[in-house]
């Protein structure tokens, strides 16, 4: 992620998109080795906001919904969290 900061800063936007990128694999791995951990997949949701609001591809953004709805389902989404569904399902076109 830091790597992404740098590049944007620098100007790099490709560069910095592929150091995202190689985060979002880690982060996505993790996620799906652990899919009850709140934690990693909250920060899944949040890689792929970041992503979405980097190269304006709302994708991104229905991946986030889709991961927000199936903590909701499983009860593991934190109550001060539940306002990110709305701003997903504005985000996110199907």
């Amino acid at each position: 992620m830091e790597k992404y900061l740098v590049g944007r800063a620098q100007g790099d936007l490709p560069a910095a998109l592929t150091s995202f990128r190689a985060s979002l694999a880690i982060r996505e791995r993790l996620a799906k080795a652990d899919p009850g951990n709140a934690g990693w997949q909250r920060d899944l949701i949040v890689s792929y906001v970041k992503l979405s609001e980097a190269t304006n591809d709302s994708s991104y953004a229905a991946k986030a919904l889709d991961i927000a709805l199936e903590m909701q389902k499983r009860d593991t989404l934190a109550p001060s969290d539940t306002w990110i569904i709305e701003e997903l399902k504005r985000r996110a076109v199907r």
